[in-house]
């Protein structure tokens, strides 16, 4: 049973578009962790990360007026963090563009370093590193369906493409990480089996 003093997620919605900073905190708190894993996973910029959490949130905090009640929260966070994701990383090629024509111009041989990308402490390092090394478009799909547990529906709504694109994609980006990562052909064929991709 409901704890009647216990405010919904709804509820939280309501408030928080309201301009009630206490139910938008505890809102933050219902969602931050899983809003960080996918900020983790297709950032790849630790220094960003924080950066780029707190942009989600302000967007957040300024887009629930015009949230539609009833429609499922999830989906609708989770393609605002694709966005501002998306977002920093033009921003951040845009800069590199930049830095590039200006070390040409300079004539040096400099080059950012951005060999922190790979995931660390994780149970499997190895097929992490994969994954990180697909192109973004494939990346996101996959960290989208098998870490965040979409569906491909879902996915789709997210991305705002196709579903066809998303199981294309999938499809691709498996295909990729089986041909990098041969020892784990077995559990891309049982993933594959079990959702249908």
């Amino acid at each position: 049973m409901n704890d009647p003093s216990c405010p919904t997620q709804e509820d939280l919605i309501r408030l928080a578009a309201a301009g009630d900073q206490s139910a938008f905190c505890m809102l933050y708190d219902q969602t931050v962790d899983e809003v960080a894993v996918t900020v983790h996973f297709l950032l790849g910029d630790k220094q960003a990360r924080d950066d780029v959490l707190q942009e989600i949130f302000l967007e957040v905090y300024r887009s629930l007026p015009r949230f539609e009640i009833g429609r499922p929260f999830r989906p609708w966070i989770t393609g605002i963090a694709i966005r501002q994701i998306n977002n920093h990383r033009r921003k951040k090629w845009k800069w590199f563009q930049l830095f590039a024509k200006q070390q040409q111009y300079t004539h040096t041989n400099a080059a950012p370093d951005f060999s922190g990308d790979v995931v660390r402490k994780m149970d499997n390092l190895l097929l992490l590193e994969k994954i990180n090394q697909l192109p973004y478009k494939y990346r996101e799909v996959i960290i989208l369906r098998y870490l965040q547990e979409y569906a491909q529906d879902e996915v789709a709504h997210i991305l705002q493409i196709p579903v066809g694109t998303v199981k294309s994609r999938i499809s691709t980006a498996l295909r990729k990480l089986r041909s990098k990562y041969n020892k784990t052909l077995h559990f891309f064929t049982e993933v594959e089996k079990r959702h249908g991709t």
